[in-house]
């Protein structure tokens, strides 16, 4: 029973973490269609919202109706419980907000890091068009007058 809790533990930490996982995956891979941020997108779509639930409750009556002679197993247990009807909540309002965009992925991760690659394309056409703009003004290579003017 021992071995089977400590990975029920593991399972719901990495569950409960993914937004962080998420922040590094999106930094440390620049590129949205590598594999491993198509992998990671495939295990953020089956692991969003109201599925972790899935999981949690019965985890939860498990915990409570097998304590294994530990007085804070009934305490996970309704936390676990709590968790799973939060998150169901969440989804359930997710989904009906009229004002909510339809998220494809973690919305912490979008929205900490979702403009970086705008303001970075944004800078990188003011520097060309700088540059270009000098260049023309400048001389352009034929015989002229010392202005710069043919």
């Amino acid at each position: 029973m021992g071995f089977y809790v400590t990975a029920a533990s593991g399972l719901i930490f990495f569950l409960e973490i993914t937004w962080a996982i998420t922040l590094f995956v999106q930094i440390c891979v620049r590129n949205d269609e590598s594999l491993c941020s198509c992998c990671w997108s495939t295990v953020l779509a089956l692991t969003r919202g109201w599925r972790r639930a899935l999981f949690y409750l019965p985890l939860s009556c498990t915990l409570a109706w097998k304590p294994h002679s530990l007085l804070l197993s009934y305490v996970a247990a309704g936390l676990l419980a709590v968790l799973s009807l939060l998150h169901i909540a969440t989804s359930a309002l997710d989904g009906r907000g009229p004002c909510q965009m339809s998220n494809t992925t973690d919305s912490v991760g979008e929205s900490l890091l979702n403009t970086r690659p705008e303001n970075y394309d944004r800078f990188e056409e003011v520097l060309v068009t700088e540059v270009l703009d000098d260049g023309v003004s400048g001389p352009t290579g034929r015989v002229g007058d010392s202005d710069g003017e043919i």
